[in-house]
């Protein structure tokens, strides 16, 4: 509980720094309003990364009780909300099983494509020396919990 507006605002800022997409956040302090019902309004500057991968600003409102010092985010526009990606996650949870069957020293999702339930791994086997190989390993569902792959591509790298 807060005993003042600074207060308030150092509990909010805390909370949304925990948001798993916030990278950085801070108070603008140009914005400050009066609002009805006793509160005011405030902002937060906020670099939060995309579904896709890519960053950008935005701003995050909060309304601060001028009496007992609680606040309210405003949600207003769009918010950010966690993809639903069952096919990756799916894959994920295989990478293990697939090293082991393959013999592989790494192996990462390069795509999954949620929509055709396919996708694209990389792999990779040290061999001889400062020796590896790669391999580029297609992946398709093919029940609700299992996977089909075939390896497309191998390369020795050094």
């Amino acid at each position: 509980m807060a005993n003042s507006i600074e207060e308030a605002l150092q509990n909010a800022l805390n909370e949304l720094l925990l948001k798993e997409y916030v990278i950085a956040a801070e108070l603008d302090t140009s914005v400050s309003e009066d609002k009805p019902c006793n509160y005011i309004r405030k902002r937060f500057n906020v670099l939060h990364k995309l579904a896709g991968g890519d960053y950008t600003y935005s701003g995050k409102e909060v309304y601060v009780n001028k009496s007992d010092f609680t606040y309210k985010w405003h949600y207003g526009g769009g918010q950010l909300e966690a993809t639903y990606t069952p096919f990756r996650d799916l894959l994920e949870s295989k990478i293990p099983a697939a090293k082991a069957s393959l013999g592989l020293d790494w192996l990462e999702i390069i795509s999954a494509d949620e929509l055709t339930e396919s996708g694209l791994a990389l792999g990779i086997k040290g061999t001889t020396g400062s020796l590896a190989d790669t391999w580029t390993i297609k992946a398709w569902k093919t029940g609700d919990t299992t996977v089909g792959f075939k390896v497309i591509s191998k390369t020795t790298v050094s």
